[in-house]
């Protein structure tokens, strides 16, 4: 499923099944430098886990705004699993003239990356948040994977959500979503 067809998927299998393994096997078959998003609490144990699946040591970045030791790893492409809270990210966001912005995304688009593997997908669901915004600014990473055991918490929009990201031009709008692929009561 990973290595056919558009590089933008969401992985969604029940909890303890091996989504972690599967998007290390994936980063591993495409030799891509991977940025990995997922909730602080989660970053311990994640960091842990890419280091016993690769044999790769994981770095995690910390913080609201970027400090010269981050921009430093950022550039050194032998790091090749770097892990970010969605916490740190969403509090670098930044209101400006143009709507949105964020001091780590630009940080982050300035280092080269192959794929994005976003943890807890489901957690940024809400396209309000500063959470969805940041990473819809990352967007213009050539692969995404999204691993969630729950893609839909509440309504079909939750879905629509993250689909918008990994492909707003086949999904449209909300409204188009919504009368293509739900019912009415959602």
């Amino acid at each position: 499923y990973l290595l056919r067809g558009k590089n933008r998927k969401i992985l969604a299998l029940d909890t303890g099944l091996g989504k972690t393994a599967v998007a290390c096997a994936y980063a591993r078959i495409r030799q891509a430098r991977t940025f990995w998003f997922t909730k602080a609490a989660l970053a311990n144990n994640l960091e842990r886990e890419i280091t016993k699946l690769t044999g790769q040591k994981a770095v995690r970045l910390l913080g609201t705004m970027p400090s010269q030791y981050d921009i430093q790893i950022l550039r050194d492409t032998s790091y090749q699993h770097i892990i970010m809270s969605y916490e740190s990210l969403s509090a670098s966001m930044v209101e400006n003239d143009q709507g949105h912005g964020s001091v780590w995304a630009l940080a982050l688009q300035t280092s080269p990356c192959d794929l994005l593997v976003c943890d807890e997908a489901h957690n940024i669901k809400n396209r309000d948040t500063k959470r969805w915004k940041f990473v819809f600014e990352m967007k213009k990473i050539p692969s995404i994977l999204f691993l969630t055991a729950t893609p839909v918490v509440n309504t079909g929009t939750d879905l629509f959500s993250l689909l918008t990201i990994l492909d707003h031009n086949t999904y449209g709008s909300e409204t188009e979503f919504t009368r293509a692929y739900m019912s009415m009561n959602g």
